[in-house]
């Protein structure tokens, strides 16, 4: 086992309840969940006065047709009641002053652009035109000046009056309309951009959340495998307690390290300064099965020895170690070769096999 350094303690990362990186990722999600909160919110806010805009819209073109429809009305009622001389007829022309105040209070509390402001304050004074000419009349023939009302008629004031409004309301529907249209591309733009955001900020959430996984998954991998290696070192160190022969000593440690790492079939060797091996210690192997002294650079065992690195094969060529029992034979089929390592000076290697049944996961 390599051990070129003692066991350190944990950090300060590795007592926290969550890693130092996983909680980087965390909180770069909670900043994304912000962020995507804030685009959202106000993607919302642009939709909400986009509807209202388109609503103001709505109603500005319902209230100016409300004015031409109400002063045609009210010349109908006016012309009605010159014709019969039936007070009946000026019902609407009654109504209609009601509803002219009424519809002009609702216009004026619209916001409007300057241009349509002026457009606005011309249609109420034609209106307020209009209504005096139809209520000279209406009052001279009360009075029974019917001739001198129709002569008023007959100046063709009322008509040209009404051809005005009718130019203007016609002008502001357009511009109003316009409006309206442009208003309907600005919450369409703000929908899209909600919509948008919404799936990138999912996606981007989602993609924080795989990676935390990931880390997740990696270091408690990593914490399982610390703890399985203090557990090993702690087993090892309980093993060899008491008082124990040196030539016990190696059997001991390799007995333990073999049922520990599932290894089938081991063996340990000491190394002197050549790097040169010495068998001291052997696992459910014959005493022909594995050579005593082992040369540096000789097998793989050697070649461990001058790298000085774990080595771990797992296509044994056939032959190279045997896993016997009293039941058959068999070939191991993979191999680990473990160099013991202390402050850069080589002092075994454990060499262990097993072999693999189908369905074994590495």
């Amino acid at each position: 086992m390599n051990s070129s350094s003692p066991v350190a303690e944990p950090s300060w990362r590795d007592r926290n309840t969550l890693p130092y990186r996983l909680l980087i990722w965390f909180m770069l999600a909670a900043m994304a969940t912000v962020l995507i909160a804030l685009v959202t919110y106000r993607a919302s806010e642009e939709r909400t006065q986009s509807v209202q805009q388109m609503n103001m819209s709505v109603k500005a073109i319902d209230l100016t047709q409300l004015v031409l429809l109400s002063l045609r009305d009210a010349e109908t009622a006016q012309r009605g009641y010159l014709l019969t001389d039936d007070i009946r007829h000026l019902e609407p022309y009654l109504a209609t002053q009601e509803r002219l105040q009424l519809t002009f209070e609702g216009l004026n509390g619209l916001e409007w652009p300057a241009a349509q402001q002026e457009q606005l304050q011309q249609l109420e004074a034609l209106s307020r035109k209009k209504m005096s000419e139809l209520a000279e009349t209406i009052a001279l023939q009360r009075d029974g000046k019917r001739e001198q009302a129709m002569d008023i008629v007959r100046t063709d004031v009322g008509r040209m009056t009404m051809n005005s409004i009718r130019a203007l309301v016609r002008d502001m529907l357009r511009a109003e309309r316009e409006e309206w249209e442009n208003r309907r591309v600005l919450w369409q733009e703000a929908s899209t951009f909600s919509t948008t955001a919404t799936w990138l900020g999912a996606l981007v959430l989602l993609v924080l959340i795989l990676v935390s996984a990931v880390m997740n998954a990696r270091d408690y991998r990593m914490k399982m495998q610390q703890s399985w290696i203090k557990s090993g070192l702690m087993g090892l160190s309980a093993r060899l307690q008491g008082d124990l022969r040196l030539s016990d000593l190696g059997q001991d440690a390799l007995d333990y390290l073999a049922r520990f790492m599932d290894a089938k079939v081991g063996t340990a060797y000491a190394a002197n300064e050549l790097l040169e091996l010495k068998r001291f210690g052997r696992y459910a192997l014959a005493e022909g099965d594995t050579p005593l002294h082992i040369a540096p650079g000789q097998g793989l065992a050697g070649q461990v020895a001058q790298s000085r690195t774990l080595l771990h094969v797992r296509d044994v060529p056939p032959g190279y170690l045997t896993v016997s029992s009293s039941t058959g034979r068999g070939a191991a089929t993979e191999l680990t070769v473990v160099p013991a390592v202390l402050h850069d000076q080589l002092h075994a290697v454990r060499r262990g096999a097993r072999r693999n049944q189908e369905g074994d996961r590495q």
